[in-house]
């Protein structure tokens, strides 16, 4: 008897935990993603499923859709990313700037010819531009201008830049990840011509796809001219020079690409042995952006992945596109919400499914929308702050305090006056 229990709470508790997982994944996921991509005209085998997939709105970092977001996987050379994002950060802290001339060593010519890397030609003693080096890192993925930008910045020092990419990872919430390297590849591949000491020199990066995709919201939103360099189709470097050459994206979704995908402008691919194919975008249509992150399509031995990698999220693009939008929900001015007043000293937007009118709420000043989404981060701000009209008090656009309103002083006066009256007329009495 004792046994049929234990067997029957088992069961049930299977089927709780299936429940909530099912649960878990309705938050992210609408539809199939392979089923998606079918209703394109590609009907792909249960191989090619990405084995992560993230999209959100680049602009309120609301989640459309995701599976198996917090799964930790290798991101291959969308590492660079975090490499291109710490030296956009040390340009703006004047360290570097985009005519920073860096003269190749010897080494970085060494790492330019290893072919276990994705490369381009760098050579010994000529002087590389920033610029044109964050072209190279982007465009045709060296891993030798990562190198040669990852010391730029650290001073030549390994372990200070991995601990840059891991600080400034950790300040804008990408929780879950782990840097081990600055290019995609196990330092040990580079044959001790980058050799941090206090970092395994065999490790892969340790990344997810809303991890990566918070660092994509942060490159986006915080240095919009990083997409200059990641929307060219192919790009020409070193121009005028004996060493120019011209290089093709491997991001072939971008317009110009193999697989276009219309408003495409970044960010960038990665794969690897441990990674399979990876796929980074970020799409404009009018005034809605996209982020999308696509990791562990097919396996790193099968090329027909590496273009399935783009035919699987443009799918998903296009579909988030067809059922949301980022609009304006109030205007600037004063609005009824709950029975309330409040006033709005700037529009109010949101991302919504289409045909739907969100709820909006107000708590602690802040106006939020009911959309049915969950936030890519308790770090972005969703919110806008505005202030309750009506009554004596008011409270204010950047504190909870309450703001004394001068009509007290007409309501108070005549009380202070005949408590002034009172008080003299006791006295007389006396």
């Amino acid at each position: 008897m004792k046994f049929k229990v234990v067997v029957l709470l088992a069961l049930i508790s299977v089927s709780l935990l299936n429940s909530i997982l099912v649960l878990a994944d309705d938050l992210y996921q609408q539809d199939d993603i392979l089923a998606i991509t079918k209703e394109t005209g590609f009907n792909m085998d249960e191989f090619y499923r990405p084995k992560a997939d993230i999209l959100i709105d680049a602009k309120t970092g609301s989640i459309l859709y995701g599976d198996n977001i917090d799964v930790v996987r290798d991101s291959g050379s969308m590492a660079k990313l975090m490499t291109a994002y710490v030296l956009f950060l040390a340009i703006k802290d004047g360290k570097l700037n985009y005519d920073t001339v860096i003269t190749a060593s010897a080494s970085d010519q060494a790492i330019s010819e290893n072919s276990d890397l994705s490369n381009v030609p760098i050579y010994a003693g000529v002087d590389y531009p920033i610029s044109d080096l964050i072209n190279m890192l982007f465009v045709p993925s060296s891993s030798a201008a990562t190198i040669m930008i990852a010391n730029a910045v650290s001073d030549n020092d390994p372990d200070a830049f991995l601990d840059l990419m891991n600080q400034r990872a950790q300040e804008i919430g990408m929780t879950n990840s782990k840097w081990y390297n600055p290019n995609g590849a196990p330092t040990s591949v580079l044959r001790g011509l980058y050799t941090p000491t206090r970092y395994d020199n065999h490790a892969t990066n340790e990344i997810t796809a809303r991890d990566m995709a918070i660092l994509g919201y942060h490159l986006v939103n915080e240095f919009p001219e990083a997409l200059d360099y990641t929307k060219n189709s192919s790009v020409t470097v070193m121009k005028g020079t004996p060493y120019q050459a011209t290089y093709d994206n491997y991001n072939a979704s971008l317009e110009g690409g193999k697989h276009a995908l219309k408003g495409a402008d970044g960010l960038k691919t990665g794969s690897s042995p441990t990674a399979d194919y990876n796929y980074s975008v970020t799409v404009k249509r009018g005034n809605q952006r996209f982020i999308e992150i696509i990791m562990g399509v097919g396996h790193y031995d099968v090329e027909l992945a590496e273009s399935y990698r783009h035919i699987i999220g443009n799918a998903l693009a296009e579909k988030m596109f067809q059922e949301y939008e980022y609009k304006e929900i109030l205007t600037a001015g004063e609005h009824q919400i709950n029975g309330k007043t409040y006033q709005l000293e700037q529009p109010f937007y949101a991302t919504v499914k289409k045909g739907t009118q969100p709820t909006l709420t107000v708590k602690n000043n802040q106006l939020s929308v009911d959309n049915g989404l969950q936030s890519l981060s308790p770090n972005i701000k969703t919110t806008l702050t505005v202030t309750e009209k009506g009554g004596f008090f008011s409270l204010p656009n950047t504190t909870n305090a309450v703001k004394f309103n001068p009509m007290w002083i007409f309501c108070l006066l005549p009380i202070g006056i005949l408590k002034w009256i009172f008080m003299k007329t006791n006295s007389t009495r006396k």
